[in-house]
């Protein structure tokens, strides 16, 4: 079975804003607050490129700035990490790091659901979110 097939939401190949912060049992944060970017966003969850490997079953309070400038709030389990070169950055590895939301308000998991429909019905022209370097 591929990984289309497993995919529970559809989702958007988007690179946006995603902040986030490392939660340990406890219900405090370590680490500081961690800027990445996304690869794609669905209303299930996220693909996130980032400098430092996290590894499967952390939990990381996430802050996503869609397009229309919303902040999005949300806990989520990384469920998978995988390491690549950056070829331009020779020995620099980064990190595409998948996350599962865990516990995401109704409304703003309705706004990710309607940014995803918007921009797969209609893709933006011209309007390419370049991914800045992480």
């Amino acid at each position: 079975m591929g990984i289309n097939e497993r995919r529970q939401f559809p989702r958007v190949d988007i690179g946006i804003g995603v902040s986030w912060v490392k939660v340990i049992p406890e219900d405090y944060a370590v680490y500081k607050d961690y800027v990445n970017v996304t690869k794609n966003i669905s209303e299930g969850g996220l693909c996130m490129i980032g400098c430092r490997q996290l590894e499967e079953g952390e939990l990381l309070t996430l802050n996503i700035e869609l397009p229309s400038g919303k902040i999005v709030k949300a806990t989520g389990e990384v469920v998978w990490s995988k390491g690549f070169d950056v070829p331009s950055e020779r020995g620099k590895q980064r990190f595409d790091i998948g996350v599962k939301f865990t516990d995401i308000s109704p409304e703003d998991k309705e706004e990710i659901k309607k940014m995803v429909a918007s921009y797969n019905q209609n893709p933006p022209v011209g309007e390419d979110r370049p991914i800045p370097p992480v």
